[in-house]
């Protein structure tokens, strides 16, 4: 009698030890699946030291919790460190990778190392991991992000074709990217001549605040290479008017030349003037259309000036010139024999046409000898 209680005490005995030792565990197991969900939430609310030092408590006690627990913790610790820029991130994030290649996070962990080349503009080794990416499995908030970061990653790589592609499908959804999509996809179409959906693009940035600034810039040139010079003015007052704004000589040369076109010489050498003053090193062409616009407006000492610069090359232009050089001194009452020198210089081009030239600058000469003989 006596030793079946004393086995029955025994049993309680170990009844109760297993329950205690099985409650010990439990609560173990509690600490650390909190460790987890505080880690969680610490990643999401973007504080990413604390949060990385929660995962590190539940990756150093695997034994301790539930084992997608431990490979979710795994990928959130390297997540975290791409987000402080730690130099291990990148090994953490590949590790993952190689370490659970059928994972769910292994997609992200793609996302997370294409994020981390981009900021580290690293363009070659971030389009390879965005390329691997499958955007189902983003949110909406990474799924605009994706599409711009590849895609700015793609236009510093030179491929403006894929950088395309991946602006477009973001430039008409509402998100953060979604005015420098704009810009980026107007701005290639822009360099690819593309120059209506460019200028409908630009359109819808005036007055954005990051590129705002820009844009008259490039609708002034959009509408000076499609000839529309009224409109083009128009553009480039609003652009020189604009606050902070850059490339001003070049808008009033464009904006010069604009009236030039329109044969409104005295506001094209207002402005040609300026933008003279302004850049130290003209071309030929804009030389040439400078000296043309003062002869036009009869200031012929600054024609002379400007065409004199032009002429230093055989070709169709420097030949105009010489012929309004001419014409300069006959105006300006410079010897007969210097106006010759200047329209009879040979070249190639000109061979045919210098007596042409030569009647039409002698007969304007000899109709104003008649008409100041006759005052």
């Amino acid at each position: 009698m006596m030793v079946i209680q004393f086995k029955k005490i025994c049993l309680v005995v170990l009844c109760l030890c297993a329950m205690h030792s099985y409650g010990q565990q439990t609560e173990r197991y509690r600490n650390f699946d909190k460790h987890y969900r505080i880690g969680l939430e610490l990643f999401e609310k973007e504080k990413y030291s604390a949060a990385e030092k929660e995962f590190d408590k539940v990756i150093l006690n695997r034994d301790l919790v539930a084992e997608n627990e431990y490979i979710d913790a795994q990928y959130y610790k390297a997540a975290s460190a791409a987000a402080l820029y730690h130099p291990d991130a990148v090994m953490l994030l590949k590790n993952f990778i190689s370490n659970y290649p059928s994972e769910s996070k292994t997609r992200l962990a793609w996302f997370q190392l294409a994020i981390l080349y981009f900021k580290e503009k690293k363009w070659k080794s971030a389009t390879e991991y965005f390329e691997k990416i499958d955007v189902s499995y983003l949110n909406d908030a990474e799924i605009s992000e994706y599409y711009f970061k590849s895609g700015y990653s793609y236009f510093m790589k030179g491929d403006n074709l894929k950088a395309m592609a991946a602006f477009r499908q973001i430039t008409n959804v509402e998100n953060k990217y979604r005015t420098a999509a704009n810009y980026y996809f107007g701005h290639i179409s822009y360099l690819n001549k593309n120059y209506e959906t460019a200028l409908n693009t630009f359109q819808s940035l005036r007055g954005a605040e990051t590129f705002g600034v820009l844009v008259p810039q490039y609708i002034t040139h959009i509408y000076f290479v499609q000839a529309k010079y009224d409109s083009c003015i128009v553009a480039a007052k609003e652009a020189i008017e604009t606050p902070g704004a850059q490339n001003v000589p070049e808008i009033k040369r464009m904006m010069a030349e604009a009236y030039y076109r329109k044969g409104d010489y005295n506001q094209a050498s207002v402005l040609f003037l300026e933008y003279q003053k302004t850049t130290p090193s003209l071309t030929r062409d804009d030389l040439y259309k400078i000296g043309y616009t003062y002869y036009k407006v009869e200031k012929y000492n600054d024609a002379i000036l400007n065409f004199q610069k032009v002429v230093n090359v055989n070709d169709t232009m420097a030949q105009k010139a010489y012929y309004h050089l001419g014409d300069c001194f006959l105006r300006t009452k410079i010897n007969k024999v210097h106006a010759m020198h200047f329209n009879l210089r040979p070249s190639p081009i000109s061979m045919l046409q210098l007596p042409k030239m030569l009647c039409s600058i002698l007969a304007s000469y000899h109709l104003n000898l008649a008409f100041n003989h006759k005052l």
